[in-house]
């Protein structure tokens, strides 16, 4: 074997990454180069125990946490360039698990080291919800949305066996092994359970809903420890146990309420627990179903449960995104051990930060506002009040006080000191979209959107309020779009001189003179007296399907995100200044901001970056990496906030997480000697390889990297069996970021004597200095 497949067959085997930091705080593990504090720990979507008890693993938006099971301390966070990780599993030794990457294929981890060992590929079209692991370690199962079940070598790597429509598409925890590793159990398609042949993949007895007595099938089924008995859970909410052999049922329970979302068995057998919809985690009798004890752990439903394999601990996950380890050795008086916090139900959707930099406050895309110190990372408040999620927010510095708007058609004021409520200004049947101060903080203006979402969004009316912050009054409301009557079919708008012809989008308010921005996808923004109510202008030059408007701080710019550009508009004439176009990457703007002096517009989209531009040229000035992941629009930037000073920028996502990039921009700015800005912000803390941009159809691509020191460059490209396609030599390179289509690597998809290559799987091998690493690439044409 010659070198090049040497190196390869390693990659293929053994791909790895740069361990993590054990002796961090949890908002500095495996920070992105950039970015000095991360909030939040993502969205948790799945947890196991270690074979020892001591460990907790915990599958998240932004990678896979590892607790200490007895503490709740974080040890650990494995990202590796991941997605988001929806199911995690340990082998039985402890040493690796695995999980899945964006639901398309599979990873295994070193648990010590935090190095990706395998990747495992199969499931590309559908997502991974749940995997297991067999007892004896030799196999673990992996079952996809799509309803396919594979099984997979666990020291090979190769897939063994793959059964169509053999899990229910949206249940996490529908597969099981028995304890001695023979027979795998799932709930499936066509409402019925499979017992299958671990070494023949055969199917050896199935069950439907007709000789079962669930009604409208199965969705989650687990082994008994004695292996001779299963536990199912049915559409119906029932739980049944069941002699294998003979298929007899032996009890049934109807005790929940709600929606049974999942049952565990106790590793000594003698216990089964099940959690709800209702709140609630109820314990039985594993041999008569009778009820032992119930907890109620949340006003939210309880979503996974797991037992240590010591039998002392339980440990549950809510769909508020607490964890919770219970202490269960007394079963009549059950105890919280730990709970563990940070990781949210959802995305951070609306954020909003104080001008001292000390405080942000964000939705946790419930009813909650939560209030924290940036700093630090610590939670200052947690605001409830609203029945509804919160859709926007809004800092008043003058005051120091907190604006919600809600889709509980309510707008509230409340005390950014003490987290209490002042003022309800509103209450509606409707949403309350979008709040915002004016500059002197007298004023508050909201968007109210009428009528029931069906599907049709010229269905519900746009409404304008203005407030008196000090009275709480109303003064005025601008019926800014009038919906048809539901009876209305093919409608087709209309323009109209002074008012909106579909649903507002966005509104914006100026700091300097008195004005209301509101865009539509009617292709206008128009702007409004905020004193009078009066329609002053409309701007229609390149407002096409245009949101996300936000005004210079000088009052004199309005930009706005039409979906592929960043437009800017002078506000006194209409006239479009100038426009950013999203060429890299072909990904959506999502979000923007200016920097306080103006000068600066920062920028989120769907391609895992936030961007610096030049307000006046155009031109892009940094780029921070959020997180090394193509698979575009899974995680993305949702809004953006500067610190008032510039020097800190807080870029909250769709995963449950808010990033602080240090800027530098309240320092002077140096420049080269042909007059261009640094575009080297900060310092880049490592040298890394990042996956190339894909480019479907078209053979050519581009690799970006990043250098933390200067040093001679080498890319060398490879077919999938080892043998050399190109290499280019790009000679010494200084220290920076090469991550934009215009400073990374290009390849035109043509082989060292100019042919081009066929499609197919390629390896990239880059060299930089001691630095060296591969990465797969896809090519097709």
């Amino acid at each position: 074997m010659n070198y090049i497949s040497s190196i390869i067959l390693s990659f293929l085997i053994t791909f790895t990454l740069t361990p993590v930091c054990l002796s961090q705080d949890s908002g500095q593990l495996n920070l992105p180069d950039g970015a000095k504090m991360r909030l939040g720990k993502g969205r948790n979507n799945g947890i196991a125990y270690s074979p020892d008890s001591k460990k907790l693993a915990v599958a998240t938006d932004i990678g896979i946490w590892i607790y200490d099971a007895q503490t709740g301390e974080e040890l650990d966070l494995f990202t590796g360039g991941t997605g988001v990780c929806n199911s995690v599993a340990f082998s039985p030794d402890g040493n690796t698990l695995v999980s899945d990457i964006n639901g398309n294929y599979l990873c295994m981890w070193d648990v010590n080291t935090g190095r990706q060992i395998r990747t495992f590929f199969g499931h590309s079209h559908y997502s991974i919800n749940n995997i297991k692991f067999s007892p004896d370690g030799k196999i673990f199962a992996s079952g996809g949305s799509g309803g396919d079940l594979k099984m997979w070598d666990a020291e090979t790597g190769q897939q063994t066996h793959l059964f169509r429509w053999y899990v229910n598409s949206v249940i996490n925890n529908n597969i099981s092994f028995s304890p001695d590793s023979c027979f795998l159990a799932t709930a499936g398609f066509f409402k019925t359970i499979y017992l299958l042949d671990v070494e023949t993949g055969e199917t050896v007895r199935w069950f439907d809903e007709y000789n079962t007595g669930h009604t409208d099938g199965f969705k989650i089924v687990t082994f008994h420890p004695d292996g001779r008995h299963i536990a199912t859970v049915g559409s119906d909410n029932t739980i049944r146990l069941w002699n294998i052999n003979t298929w007899k049922q032996r009890n049934i329970s109807t005790q929940h309420p709600g929606e049974v979302f999942d049952v565990a068995f106790s590793p000594d057998g003698r216990t089964l627990a099940s959690c709800s919809q209702d709140g609630t985690i109820q314990f039985w009798n594993a041999s008569n179903l009778q009820p032992l004890n119930k907890l109620t752990e949340s006003t939210g439903s309880v979503r996974e449960i797991a037992f240590s394999p010591d039998g002392e601990t339980l440990v549950s996950r809510s769909i508020e995104g607490i964890i919770r380890l219970w202490d269960i050795r007394d079963v009549d008086n059950i105890t919280v051990r730990n709970t563990i916090t940070g990781h949210f139900y959802g995305g951070v959707y609306t954020m909003a930060m104080s001008p001292d930099g000390y405080k942000i406050f964000n939705d946790s895309y419930r009813t909650s506002i939560q209030i924290r110190n940036p700093k630090t990372g610590t939670q200052l408040h947690n605001i409830s009040g609203h029945t509804g999620r919160i859709l926007s927010l809004d800092f008043n510095p003058h005051n120091n006080t907190i604006l919600s708007g809600s889709a509980d058609g309510t707008m509230r004021l409340w005390d950014a000191d003490t987290g209490s409520e002042l003022h309800t200004f509103i209450k509606l049947i409707g949403d309350v979209d979008s709040v915002l101060f004016s500059r002197d903080s007298k004023t508050a203006a909201c968007l109210i959107t009428l009528g029931e979402f069906s599907g049709v969004p010229y269905r519900r009316s746009s409404i304008l309020a203005i407030f008196d912050v000090a009275t709480g009054t109303e003064r005025y409301r601008i019926n800014a779009y009038n919906a048809p009557p539901t009876s209305t079919f093919g409608y087709k708008p209309v323009f109209h001189s002074t008012l909106h012809s579909l649903p507002i989008s966005s509104i914006a308010i100026s700091p300097v003179d008195k004005l209301i921005a509101s865009s539509s996808n009617d292709n206008t923004i128009r702007l409004w007296d905020v004193e009078t109510g009066k329609h002053q202008r409309v701007l229609t030059e390149d407002a096409r399907y245009c949101n996300n408007l936000t005004f210079s701080p000088d009052g004199k710019i309005l930009a706005g995100i039409n979906r592929d550009n960043i437009v800017f508009w002078d506000v006194h004439s209409g006239k479009q200044r100038n426009t950013i176009a999203n060429v890299h990457d072909r990904a959506y703007f999502t979000s923007i901001g200016f920097s306080p002096d103006g000068k600066v517009l920062a920028s989120g989209s769907r391609n895992n970056t936030v961007r610096l531009w030049d307000v006046n040229t155009g031109r892009l000035l940094h780029t921070f990496i959020e997180f090394d992941d193509r698979n575009y629009g899974v995680r993305y930037t949702t809004t953006l906030a500067f610190s008032s000073d510039g020097s800190t920028l807080a870029s909250a996502s769709n995963d449950g997480t808010i990033l602080l990039w240090e800027t530098f921009l309240s320092q002077p700015t140096a420049v080269e000697p042909n007059g261009k800005q640094f575009t080297q912000w900060g310092s880049i803390k490592k040298t890394r390889l990042y996956q190339n941009y894909p480019n479907p159809f078209n053979p050519e691509t581009w690799i970006p990297y990043q250098l933390s020191s200067p040093g001679d460059v080498r890319i060398s490209i490879y077919t999938s069996d080892g043998k050399l396609v190109r290499e280019i030599d790009m000679g010494h390179q200084a220290a920076g970021l090469y991550y934009e289509p215009e400073s990374a690597y290009y390849w035109d998809g043509k082989n060292e004597i100019g042919e081009q290559v066929t499609s197919g799987i390629y390896f990239y091998t880059f060299t930089a200095g001691h630095f060296n690493a591969t990465r797969k690439m896809l090519i097709l044409k």
